[in-house]
């Protein structure tokens, strides 16, 4: 069966009507909404064929029709009008970002919240590790007796911090013996190289060292550790609850139970930005279709990581695609300064 422009049409009129009203869409009201000169029988029977052809479900047999999440597919890459976020919205974002200008490692999370605040839905961060990457910097900054600001920054970039509290007082010969042990052993290594068992063989050489420098050096090896795992973090959760259909709540709520399978299909990205809906990762076709929003964050050519919303399919796509492409290309922005003055 074709898809003909006649179709591709109505396919566009009822996805319009039913993400403004949430109300499935008939024939009769499908006559208001189209001049196209054809008959309400007609229109009927082209509904017909979109069920068939799957773009189109009726919940009842006296209903009218819903999109699924074939037609919400179709809708997103070929039929519905592609333009740019309304400048309310980028002044919106810019604001937003502007106020979490911390350190490169806290800004994901504090993008994502900002997120679900803007749009109203679950937001979720993914930070990427860069596997060629290596450690360029350690240092390690006095901030009390026995505490400590920690500051790993690898090759490309990237940095990651923490307060260590350390069970001995910090002086001048612990300072020196950590550094020697990072120039030596640590700076110049790949991120993967810096596991535990290259750890305890540090350790092993540090002799009458080995109590007092060891938690600093576990402390470490846990930074990068997270330096080359992928970071996903959600925010936002309650908006769940705000205005959504409990089945629909329901199995977003189980998606982002389950991580590893949104990594999974973030990982799974070739375009700036993309609409995945639920079919792709769940079988259940009882429930109305849910999908994510998701865009890459980049710092020049290599990309940093991937933002995006969680939410029912029946949403705004228009202005929500190009505001969460122009959210991270903005934070890409950010991150990319924040890595500079890190370094300096």
């Amino acid at each position: 069966m074709e898809l003909t422009p006649r179709k591709r049409a109505i396919l566009a009129a009822i996805i319009d009507s039913y993400i403004l009203s949430g109300e499935p869409v008939g024939s009769k009201a499908l006559c208001e909404l189209l001049d196209i000169g054809v008959s309400s029988a007609t229109l009927r029977n082209e509904m017909s064929d979109l069920c068939q052809m799957g773009f189109l479900n009726q919940p009842h047999t006296s209903a009218g029709r819903i999109p699924t999440s074939r037609g919400y597919q179709l809708y997103v890459s070929d039929l519905m009008d592609n333009s740019a976020p309304i400048p309310e919205i980028k002044i919106a974002i810019d604001s937003m970002l502007q106020s979490i200008s911390h350190t490169p490692e806290q800004m994901p999370a504090l993008a994502a919240e900002k997120l679900s605040d803007l749009t109203g839905l679950p937001a979720f961060s993914v930070t990427l590790a860069n596997e060629g990457a290596k450690i360029k910097r350690v240092r390690l900054i006095p901030m009390g007796k026995r505490t400590l600001l920690m500051v790993v920054i690898s090759t490309d970039g990237v940095a990651r911090s923490r307060i260590v509290l350390s069970d001995c007082v910090v002086d001048e010969a612990l300072l020196s013996v950590y550094s020697n042990i990072c120039k030596a052993c640590i700076i110049g290594h790949r991120l993967y190289e810096l596991n535990r068992a290259y750890l305890q063989s540090i350790v092993a050489r540090l002799g009458d060292y080995s109590l007092s420098i060891m938690p600093l050096l576990s402390t470490m090896f846990e930074i990068i550790a997270e330096m080359f795992e992928p970071q996903l973090i959600f925010k936002g959760e309650a908006n769940l609850f705000s205005g959504y259909r409990q089945p629909a709540a329901a199995r977003l709520g189980e998606l982002i139970s389950e991580k590893d399978t949104v990594l999974s299909l973030i990982s799974r990205m070739s375009e700036p930005v993309e609409v995945m809906f639920s079919d792709e990762y769940s079988p259940d076709t009882s429930t109305e279709p849910c999908c994510m929003v998701v865009a890459k964050f980049s710092a020049g050519q290599r990309e940093l990581g991937r933002i995006g919303v969680l939410g029912p399919a029946r949403i705004a796509y228009e202005q929500l695609i190009p505001s969460i492409e122009y959210f991270a290309n903005r934070l890409g922005t950010l991150m990319t300064k924040a890595m500079r003055d890190m370094e300096d």
